[in-house]
């Protein structure tokens, strides 16, 4: 064997997960770059001008409801990691895992039952009618913009407030022990200290809520409220203007990066970096008395109102279905939501840990740029995706249909990719990548390579340091990324609806559907296992999370 063919071997077994990482991240980028592409002759488009004089109302309710909701949720959500981290009172074991539930149940579940539990044939205004109280006209509309804000608060505040627990119990302790040790406490710790020390994780949970925001398409599509999401389905499906529909979510890209890069600008180039010695868990204070009660108090209402009240009101719903046909559409659906997350789960799974390890052996820019371009998926709208990834499969198809009929082939016209379950799974991946590349990414640095390069100077190739070395090691982690998928992938509405096969719906649109035709019973079933489902979810990741956190 020549010098040269030993050269080659070796370059090619240091870059065996190199270039399948570059493959998948060109795959992930296509359908962003394709929407960019075909923008220029979608400025043209009759349909904008449909949507022309409510461009002023889109732009007045999208910017709203990002800044209430975001400022809503960074101020409840950091009050309460702080609450749970620094003290104990009645019921804050319960509350730590607790306060987690609300985000089992998507926006656009916890929309239409609050609807209906405050409209007039509610139980709400009925209750207060019983007793004599007469309500008068829109006191309690809840479809509103205001409603919807409501809403998104009380089911989207777990982002902020499980990024800022970590951040605050296991990162700051030695900091704010030293504060109160000089005197600093009670509200003024709480403003002096912990507020600008945990910064970086307030904008990074609320970075989540807003692109959450902006992602819904139920809550706003069942509220009348225009949004750029709302207009870009409206304009896809409503009147199948594919140019008009490209040209908006377009702009809904734009949105979004604004946001991915003023989270960047505000948190700038700071980093907090402690050593391992003094990364140790905050000492607790014990509140007594009227400040005991009123956090348990205040843990308690956002429980009731995030979990509890939506959740047994579905429950009563649920009980009063009697329809067999809607048993069977519900199973439909539900296998098909197990499918569809499962495997979109595994596939996240696999390009995540490609990607990852990819850029791990090969650091610098071209390890950073492997990972910024997997991750940008996450930062679009499900809607802009869709548009995306459709703008993409269909020139494909007439391509291949062209090229079958050069060659002869008598072969009708069909669309192969975009009415199957290929083009689904596509999207969600390019969707939420980035949730199991967050995972995985975690599940390294915390095996750290020490071993993994001691198995590479023993000869082994990086392929088969990761199978006998990395693997068993984050085993746990691979876990936790696929569970964490599989729930996001459940949830997500605005993707399925516009990418999901004919006679093919998952829970999410199943929902959807049975809300939009008044049928709130059957709704209310597909909502409880949806959320059963996110529950039994969330806790093995937080079981798994804590032995992670334990070494176990």
């Amino acid at each position: 064997m020549g010098s040269w063919q030993v050269q080659s071997n070796r370059w090619l077994a240091s870059h065996a997960w190199f270039l399948p990482a570059c493959g998948i991240v060109i795959v992930l980028v296509l359908p962003h770059v394709a929407l960019v592409w075909r923008a220029v002759e979608a400025y043209s488009a009759s349909g904008l001008q449909l949507v022309g004089h409510m461009w002023q109302l889109m732009v007045i309710n999208t910017t709203g409801l990002l800044v209430v909701v975001g400022v809503a949720t960074a101020c409840i959500g950091v009050v309460l990691a702080w609450l749970l981290v620094a003290y104990t009172f009645p019921g804050a074991t319960v509350y730590r895992v607790a306060l987690l539930l609300p985000l089992a149940i998507p926006p656009y579940i916890g929309a239409y039952t609050y609807h209906g539990i405050t409209q007039y044939t509610g139980v709400v205004q009925t209750t207060l009618r019983s007793w004599g109280i007469a309500v008068a006209p829109g006191t309690l509309d809840m479809m509103t913009f205001s409603g919807a804000a409501f809403v998104f608060t009380v089911f989207l505040f777990p982002y902020v407030y499980s990024v800022c627990y970590v951040f605050l119990g296991t990162r700051c302790a030695h900091v704010i022990e030293s504060a109160r040790t000089l005197g600093v406490g009670g509200v003024a710790l709480f403003l002096r200290i912990v507020v600008p020390i945990c910064r970086l994780a307030l904008f990074s949970g609320v970075g989540v809520v807003v692109l959450e925001v902006l992602n819904d398409y139920g809550v706003v599509h069942y509220y009348g409220i225009v949004t750029f999401t709302s207009a870009v389905v409206t304009l896809w499906v409503g009147i199948g203007d594919v140019s008009g529909a490209i040209a908006l979510a377009l702009c809904g890209m734009g949105i979004a990066l604004a946001l991915v890069f003023a989270e960047q600008g505000l948190r700038g180039r700071r980093q907090y970096r402690i050593a391992a010695a003094k990364q140790r868990v905050l000492r607790r204070r014990a509140l007594h008395g009227w400040r005991g009660v009123l956090a348990s108090l205040a843990c308690a209402v956002l429980v009731l109102f995030g979990f509890v009240v939506p959740v047994a009101q579905l429950i009563a719903w649920a009980w009063q279905m009697h329809v067999p046909s809607a048993w069977d559409a519900l199973r439909d659906a539900l296998g098909h939501s197990l499918l569809v997350s499962g495997c979109g789960a595994v596939l996240i799974v696999v390009c995540s840990v490609m990607i990852a390890n990819a850029a791990r052996w090969h650091r610098g820019r071209v390890g950073v740029l492997l990972t910024r371009c997997a991750l940008f998926g996450y930062a679009m709208p499900g809607a802009v995706v869709a548009v995306g990834v459709l703008a993409i499969v269909i020139p494909l198809e007439d391509a291949m249909h062209d090229v079958l009929v050069f060659f002869g082939a008598d072969v009708a016209h069909g669309r192969w990719l975009s009415a199957t379950l290929v083009m689904l799974v596509y999207g969600l991946v390019v969707r939420y990548i980035g949730v199991g590349m967050q995972a995985v990414d975690a599940g390294f640095v915390r095996i750290g390579k020490t071993y993994a390069e001691a198995s590479r100077a023993l000869g082994l190739t990086v392929t088969q340091t990761f199978w006998r070395v990395d693997a068993p090691l984050m085993r746990r982690a691979l876990w936790i990324a696929a569970l964490l998928c599989a729930v996001d992938l459940m949830k997500e509405l605005p993707l399925s609806l516009l990418l999901q096969p004919y006679n093919f719906t998952t829970l999410a649109t199943e929902v959807f559907y049975d809300v939009r035709d008044e049928r709130i019973y059957d709704a209310a079933l597909a909502s409880l296992w949806m959320i059963v489902l996110s529950v039994i979810g969330m806790l093995l990741v937080h079981a798994m999370t804590r032995q992670e956190q334990k070494g176990e």
